[in-house]
């Protein structure tokens, strides 16, 4: 009996143990299943809860473009902020750019530069401490854009002041086309340009380099340019009665103007059009060679989204809308701001636009077929366009990107209810018909408060998460999501 006993015992005792490991086997995937990210949350992996915030130079700094990179023994995201996601390597290293004064206290800013370690703290290995601050020109520099080699050298692009040389009423010194190239460990790359350095004069006023990309061994600028002997340029006066133009530059590896490309290197192919065009967004180049941006265009009535696509050549591509570019009317008082090509080569564009509310601006996307025509699949009323209104205040669109699996991700700025000029990084993600996605935060939006003035202007894409990087308060600010 006693025998009986003790097995029955211990019978009931491996029964109960087995339910205990089963309840905890349960207990422990509810949990967690509970903590697992969902898409559009935090990534609590990086940085402190998913941001970093990061110092640079004298104050007055923000990231303009992101750039992924992958181990050393891999190939490297060369797309830089626009670039697709790696999902195949463990290893990342984080580039963002952007400009920074180059002493507290200073009046002129140069490039700037930060390396990051994929857990958001700084690599220290490279630069000083991680970072690295340029002077560029002889006054105040702006780095807008940045990309990747494929031997992994850094490009950064932008404006730079130098003296103009002609006496008044002209303006003593212009913003020129501004390239620096750094080897991979963060020194200026002697063989490009002079000591690193290109500082284009483009048309006979003021320019200003918005982007850049790499064509093979070739390096694409594309931004705009004053058609006076004036410095209007970068300013945000008035549309009407502007003198910019759509300006671009290529580039050769050394950093001398590749004379196949426009006029000696450099082209102006909207000068003919007598309004306001800029080019404000990304340089994408199509698997054809054929390059596309897109900005503003100002021309009979409200301001319009402009896409421009250039035959390898420089010259307009007049298989596209039949004129070589195309405006887009969303609301009026619209401006394109950045730029993605998806795999079809349908051209997304992201912005924001003023037409509706004075003092308000609401984020707009559009869509174009490859053909320049308005893709009708695309938003609620068939035009290929989009506008979300957020809130009341200032609301804009600053990068977008298409993931592998064809959803567009934005990101901006939220105007937040906490006064005129509390903004807050905003990230967005659409379906492919241009509706917001709803398995994406709360409705397909998800804002982050940092700080007072908060703005995300870069964003890249990496193993399943969303890196993007923008301003807090005048400093570095990066911010990464969960994407799946």
């Amino acid at each position: 009996m006693k025998t009986r006993t003790f097995i029955i015992r211990a019978g009931l005792a491996r029964m109960l143990c087995m339910g205990f490991v089963l309840a905890s086997v349960t207990l422990a995937a509810a949990i967690g299943a509970a903590s697992a990210s969902s898409p559009g949350e935090l990534d609590q992996s990086f940085g402190v809860g998913g941001t970093v915030v990061t110092s640079m130079g004298g104050g007055m700094a923000q990231v303009t473009a992101v750039a992924i990179l992958k181990g050393h023994e891999g190939h490297q995201d060369h797309h830089g902020a626009k670039g697709k996601a790696n999902k195949d390597v463990k290893k990342f290293e984080i580039l963002a750019g952007g400009p920074a004064l180059l002493s507290p206290g200073g009046l002129n800013r140069g490039f700037a530069l930060a390396r990051y370690n994929d857990d958001g703290t700084l690599d220290t290995t490279w630069g000083a401490g991680g970072k690295v601050l340029t002077t560029v020109g002889s006054g105040d520099a702006f780095a807008w854009a940045m990309a990747i080699q494929h031997d992994r050298k850094i490009v950064q692009a932008g404006y730079a002041y130098t003296p103009s040389g002609l006496p008044p009423p002209a303006p003593p010194a212009f913003k020129r086309f501004a390239l620096v190239r750094y080897n991979e460990d963060g020194s200026l790359d002697s063989t490009f340009g002079s000591g690193g350095i290109v500082l284009t004069p483009v048309g006979p006023g003021s320019a200003v380099a918005r982007a850049v990309t790499i064509q093979g061994h070739r390096i694409i600028v594309g931004g705009y340019s004053s058609r006076c002997v004036c410095d209007p340029v970068g300013q945000s006066s008035s549309f009407p009665g502007s003198l910019d133009t759509v300006a671009m530059a290529r580039y050769e590896e050394d950093g001398s103007l590749d004379a196949s490309f426009g006029r000696g290197g450099i082209a102006t192919p909207l000068a003919s059009v007598t309004t306001l065009t800029r080019s404000n967004a990304e340089v994408v180049v199509q698997e054809d060679g054929k390059i596309v941006t897109g900005g503003i265009i100002a021309s009979e009535g409200p301001s319009k989204v402009l896409t421009v696509r250039l035959n390898d050549d420089g010259s307009l591509d007049d298989s596209f809308n039949g004129t070589g570019y195309a405006a887009t009317l969303v609301r009026g008082s619209d401006v394109a701001l950045t730029t993605a090509l998806q795999a079809d080569d349908k051209i997304v564009q992201a912005g924001f636009t003023s037409g509706a509310t004075p003092g308000r601006t609401d984020l707009i996307l559009t869509r174009l077929n490859a053909d320049g025509t308005p893709d009708t699949g695309f938003g609620v009323d068939g035009n290929g366009t989009v506008v979300t209104a957020l809130t009341t205040g200032l609301s804009a669109a600053r990068a977008v990107t298409v993931n592998d699996d064809g959803k567009i991700i934005v990101v901006g700025r939220a105007h937040v209810a906490g006064g005129a000029t509390d903004l807050d990084f905003l990230v967005e993600r659409y379906n492919t018909d241009g509706t917001l996605d709803s398995s994406f935060g709360v409705g397909g939006i998800t804002t982050t408060n940092l700080g007072l003035v908060d703005q995300g202007q870069a964003v890249a894409l990496e193993h399943g998460r969303i890196l993007t990087g923008g301003v807090s308060n005048d400093q570095f600010a990066l911010v990464r999501y969960m994407d799946d």
